[in-house]
C-alpha cells in the first residue's frame, strides 16, 4: 500500500520534516528520534619527538540510531530483518521526500536493539544499525510525493550537480552509487519496473546510462527488497544526472524513491 506522504504539507528543515525508511518500510510513523553519524577509527602515531598527539585516521564507520514506538507493527517490519546476513539498505531524508532533497543511506545490519520501558513516556523500541562497507550521501531523483507513477515509462527531474559542487564544473571522476525502494505497485497484471541512473553532459541532451536495477515486482502484496547499485570507481559522471524507469504489466501507480550519489577522491 503507498503511503500518504502530502498531508503534512511542504518539506522543510526540520525533525517532524524529516522520514526514515529501512529495507522496505517507510518508518516516518513510528519513529521519534534518529541519529547519524559518519566517523572514522585512528591510530595513535605519537612519538617521544612529537609536540602534539598524531593520529592516522583509518577506516570509516557509520552509524544510525533510532527510537521509535514501541507497537505491533514496527515488530512486524524489523522482525525479519534483524538476524538476516544480507545488508539492508537505510536512509535517512532529514529535508524531506522532494526531488532533490538530500538522503544519507547505507547498506547496514542491525548492532543493537530492545525496548525502552518508562513510566513518564510511551514504550520505545531503540534500534542501531552498523553501515556494511559504504556510506553514501546522495539526492533524490524519483520522488515519492505527490501523484504515483504511471505509464509505461519516464524520467525523474534533472539534478546539476554544479549547483552543488561547483568545481568542475560538477563533473565527478570516482564513480558513485544509487539506490532505489520500491514502496508499492498498484494494478496491472504481474507488473514489474526498472530504474536506470543517467547521465550527460548537457541538461536537454541525450544520457547514457549509468546502471540499471534487476526488476522489481509485487508478490503476495510485498514489493521487493529495495536494490544498491554501484557505478564503478573509474567512471566520469558528468555534470547532469537523472532516473529513468520503465514499466511492464500496465501498472496503474508506483511509489518509489531513487537516490543517487556520487563517489569522491578518499585519497586525498
Amino acid at each position: 500500500m503507498a503511503y500518504d506522504l502530502n498531508i503534512r504539507g511542504a518539506d522543510a528543515s526540520h525533525g517532524k520534516y524529516a522520514h526514515v525508511f529501512l529495507h522496505r518500510f517507510l518508518l516516518t510513523a513510528q519513529v521519534k528520534g534518529v541519529d547519524t553519524d559518519l566517523d572514522v577509527d585512528v591510530a595513535d602515531a605519537t612519538t617521544l619527538g612529537n609536540p602534539v598527539m598524531n593520529q592516522l585516521p583509518g577506516i570509516p564507520k557509520g552509524n544510525f540510531k533510532c527510537s521509535a514506538v514501541s507497537s505491533p507493527a514496527m515488530d512486524f517490519n524489523l522482525a525479519p530483518i534483524k538476524r538476516r546476513q544480507s545488508p539492508v539498505y537505510a536512509g535517512i531524508a532529514p529535508r524531506g521526500l522532494s526531488a532533490g532533497a538530500q538522503v544519507r543511506a547505507f547498506p547496514a545490519s542491525f548492532g543493537k536493539d530492545g525496548d525502552k520501558l518508562d513510566e513518564k513516556s510511551i514504550d520505545s523500541n531503540d534500534f542501531e544499525l552498523n553501515a556494511r562497507g559504504d556510506y553514501h550521501l546522495g539526492r533524490i531523483g524519483l520522488s515519492p510525493k505527490g501523484a504515483l507513477l504511471s505509464g509505461s515509462s519516464g524520467v525523474g527531474p534533472v539534478d546539476d550537480n554544479a549547483l552543488w559542487q561547483p568545481a568542475n564544473s560538477g563533473v565527478t571522476t570516482f564513480g558513485g552509487a544509487f539506490y532505489v525502494w520500491v514502496w508499492d505497485i498498484q494494478g496491472g497484471t504481474n507488473p514489474t519496473f526498472t530504474v536506470s541512473w543517467q547521465h550527460c553532459t548537457t541538461s536537454g541532451g541525450t544520457y547514457t546510462t549509468l546502471g540499471t536495477t534487476t526488476a522489481f515486482n509485487m508478490t503476495a502484496g510485498v514489493p521487493s527488497d529495495p536494490q544498491l547499485i554501484y557505478v564503478p570507481s573509474s567512471v566520469t559522471i558528468n555534470e547532469f544526472t537523472q532516473f529513468s524507469w520503465s514499466s511492464t504489466g500496465a501498472p496503474t501507480g508506483i511509489q518509489v524513491v531513487a537516490v543517487g550519489a556520487r563517489s569522491y577522491d578518499n585519497s586525498l
